[in-house]
């Protein structure tokens, strides 16, 4: 109206004169004004976790929704946003107030929460809308090793353990242990599990293995997890360590001279191939300095600078592998 107020609901005739000082012309023409909107409510959607294509792909999530309000000319429509943001419209065949069901059919869809949306909206614009959440689960339980071994070990955990996860729930789960000491075992099972809401978790025994060995002998190792959903998709996981007892040889410090007059020194050591750091030990008058290299950073054949003090310096060095094992002491010089 004049002030600039929306005009109540209902029908308005609307007309227009024209002229030009003669005969004049009108036009006339009706509006409805419509501020109701349809309204929407999801009930539920069915079911809550989905998996495509188990056991066929013609499974389908439905979602069962109410509408009231509804309007000649209003139209309905489905929304489907994956968990990457991209989004499919489909239009729903609503065609007046009560219950109603949209069906959505993911053959192929990416795993994670998919948000399902159903809108309501009449000719005049008026809009109302309503989401619920399905659950893809197009991948086999999530595995993770949770003991931290290092890829290279001086010691075998008494215990490994170790988590399988599905929205679905973990319906099944076998291990399988291999190593130097030992053949293939094929698949057991855990020697225990525990439940905590969709995760499974589970203890190997190292000790206590599937052939009986209760000790290790240098080489690697790899455990191995299978596990299976409730609609019985596979999947694994696995890790492997390598066990090493066998320290690095001392490394050498080549010969030097036996005065200086300059304040430094050129170091130049060799070392096996397997060592990773280096700790050099340097004795001076003033008490004991350790500076420890890292093996990769000065390469063999390249220098160490190390600074000397007056007097008598003393200098030996040990080597250490990557498993953590030290050697002996190199020559001192």
């Amino acid at each position: 109206d004049w002030t600039g107020a929306t005009l109540p609901e209902g029908e308005y005739d609307l007309h227009l004169y024209e002229s030009t000082g003669g005969a004049g012309e009108h036009i006339y023409r009706t509006v409805i004004i419509d501020l109701t909107s349809p309204a929407v409510s999801i009930d539920r959607v069915e079911p809550g976790v989905h998996s495509p294509g188990w056991p066929d792909t013609s499974a389908a999530v439905n979602v069962y929704f109410a509408v009231s309000g509804w309007e000649e000319g209003a139209a309905a429509r489905m929304t489907v946003r994956d968990p990457s943001g991209l989004e499919t419209v489909d239009p729903l065949g609503v065609e007046g107030d009560g219950d109603w069901t949209g069906t959505w059919k993911p053959a192929e869809a990416e795993s994670g929460f998919h948000t399902i949306t159903i809108t309501v909206e009449d000719e005049a614009g008026n809009r109302d809308a309503d989401s619920g959440s399905v659950y893809i689960d197009s991948d086999g339980p999530d595995i993770e090793f949770l003991t931290d071994i290092p890829s290279n070990t001086t010691e075998v955990p008494g215990e490994i353990i170790g988590r399988a996860f599905d929205p679905s729930g973990v319906t099944y789960l076998e291990l399988s242990w291999t190593g130097t000491d030992m053949m293939e075992s094929g698949r057991f099972p855990p020697d225990s599990t525990w439940t905590d809401a969709d995760t499974l978790y589970w203890r190997f025994d190292t000790p206590d293995t599937v052939n009986g060995s209760a000790g290790y002998v240098e080489g690697g190792y790899v455990l191995k997890a299978f596990a299976r959903d409730a609609f019985e998709i596979p999947r694994s996981g696995q890790f492997s360590f390598s066990l090493d007892r066998t320290a690095p040889s001392a490394p050498y410090i080549d010969k030097i001279p036996a005065k200086m007059i300059q304040p430094s020194l050129d170091l130049y050591l060799s070392f096996d191939d397997d060592t990773d750091s280096l700790f050099v030990y340097h004795q001076t008058a003033s008490g004991l300095d350790i500076r420890w290299f890292i093996a990769a950073g000065i390469g063999e054949g390249e220098p160490v600078e190390i600074t000397l003090e007056e007097g008598l310096n003393e200098l030996y060095a040990t080597a250490r592998d990557r498993a953590g094992n030290t050697s002996a002491a190199s020559n001192t010089v």
